[in-house]
């Protein structure tokens, strides 16, 4: 390291490296931007999700009516009881945050 050449070379590629990673202000403010519409726009995604929510939930409780005949039906078959493998049979919904 003794060598001025060698040492103005490695000061230099560090300064051009420095200069590289610092984002200026402009950078900045247009990345602080794009966060703030991003939070904007999830907020409103979730208030579209929620309000999906209410109507879908107002909708099952008036369907319920409908659904108990069937339950009734389902708790009168006779059932049997085996140890083994139990089968788990999900229903989901395919609505997301945005699902239509």
């Amino acid at each position: 390291f003794g060598n001025p050449a060698f040492k103005s070379a490695v000061t230099c590629s560090v300064d051009v490296q420095q200069t590289r990673n610092v984002a200026s202000l402009k950078v900045l403010k247009a990345r602080m931007r794009s966060f703030n519409n991003m939070k904007k726009i999830t907020k409103s995604m979730k208030m579209v999700a929620a309000s999906k929510l209410k109507k879908d939930e107002m909708r099952m409780l008036v369907g319920i009516p409908f659904v108990k005949p069937v339950q009734d039906l389902f708790a009168r078959l006779p059932r049997e009881d085996k140890p083994g493998t139990t089968i788990y049979f999900g229903v989901t919904s395919d609505k997301g945050l945005c699902g239509g």
